[in-house]
């Protein structure tokens, strides 16, 4: 069984690069995809755009993601992808999963926060919550865990990345 881990950090970005991806997967031109489900058939309905699928580019905003490498050290980049939910005036929670490659203990997920919000990160055990907050990156070893929406705001959006790293952390 894996050890539970995970590392927060705040203000991962400097004010000058958190502007640059707030400003761009916030406008209409950046290119947003329906999805009726988000986790095993859940019926939560949200947008998404795929950045890297199965360790190849997807995206011509993959530019945006640069910043995040090194604090994670991927040795090999597998899916990464933004989630955007809108508000529907009442809170959706996913069913706990684990993302990507389950049994792989060297498969890392890093979620970073575009906004503020009152959604939030579950997980399972240890039960842990990680509020939605504008800038913040965290990153775990595969854990079971779930996103929560929110109500507060018109949309959250985060940025869920799936890799392999060759650190133990």
């Amino acid at each position: 069984m894996l050890q539970f881990y995970m590392k927060i950090i705040k203000k991962a970005l400097t004010k000058e690069k958190y502007k640059l991806t707030y400003d761009v997967m916030n406008s209409t031109n950046f290119p947003w995809y329906y999805s009726d489900s988000s986790v095993d058939g859940d019926k939560i309905s949200y947008f998404s755009h795929l950045f890297i699928k199965f360790g190849q580019t997807n995206s011509d905003f993959t530019y945006l993601l640069e910043p995040f490498y090194p604090l994670m050290k991927p040795s090999k980049l597998l899916h990464i992808r933004a989630n955007l939910t809108v508000s529907k005036n009442k809170i959706f929670e996913t069913p706990f999963h684990t993302d990507y490659h389950e049994q792989d203990p060297k498969h890392r997920t890093a979620i970073f926060y575009l906004n503020n919000n009152n959604g939030y990160t579950e997980f399972k055990k240890p039960k842990k919550i990680i509020k939605s907050e504008a800038n913040k990156f965290i990153i775990f070893k595969n854990t079971k865990h779930r996103a929560v929406t929110q109500n507060d705001t018109d949309k959250r959006i985060v940025i869920n990345f799936n890799y392999f790293t060759d650190e133990d952390i």
